[in-house]
């Protein structure tokens, strides 16, 4: 029935729809897809980061505090430096939106871990909006297939 109501539409509201639905798909929804992908993958970068922060903590206790040492810092982009750590009781620790705190290693350890919880429920989150958009992409072109069936069968 619903192929039955396409037919009788005419032509030229055929063709506005079919350029209405590819406006949507790509103007719309594979620019929301992308935007998803690169959010979740920000964010898996994030735990990334924060489980290695984890690590290295994790290793400076081990190993047993130290009054000072030397490391390599990452300053991004593949760029790194020489630092040097003064003391290794408390490390400031960046929380988000430009913001650092200066934390024992415990308070570190301890908001790390809740972090990286809070990450991972968001890469999930964004991960079923990524599967909602996919399935919306597969419904449109699949109504746009069925437009374009029909735009060739009044052509026949």
């Amino acid at each position: 029935s619903r192929q039955k109501k396409m037919e009788t539409l005419p032509q030229s509201a055929l063709d506005s729809k079919v350029l209405e639905y590819e406006e949507y798909l790509n103007n719309k929804l594979r620019t929301d897809l992308r935007r998803l992908h690169e959010e979740r993958d920000k964010i898996h970068e994030d735990i990334a980061s924060h489980e290695q922060l984890k690590e290295m903590i994790e290793n400076v206790i081990k190993n047993g505090k130290k009054k000072e040492f030397r490391t390599k810092m990452d300053l991004g982009e593949g760029f790194f430096c020489q630092a040097q750590v003064p003391s290794t009781d408390r490390i400031m620790v960046k929380i988000g939106l430009g913001f650092h705190v200066e934390m024992t290693l415990k308070e570190a350890t301890v908001f790390i871990e809740s972090k990286t919880k809070y990450l991972i429920l968001r890469s999930q989150e964004v991960t079923e909006r990524i599967t909602g958009v996919t399935a919306l992409i597969r419904l449109v072109m699949e109504a746009l297939g069925e437009l374009q069936a029909t735009t060739q069968m009044q052509h026949s």
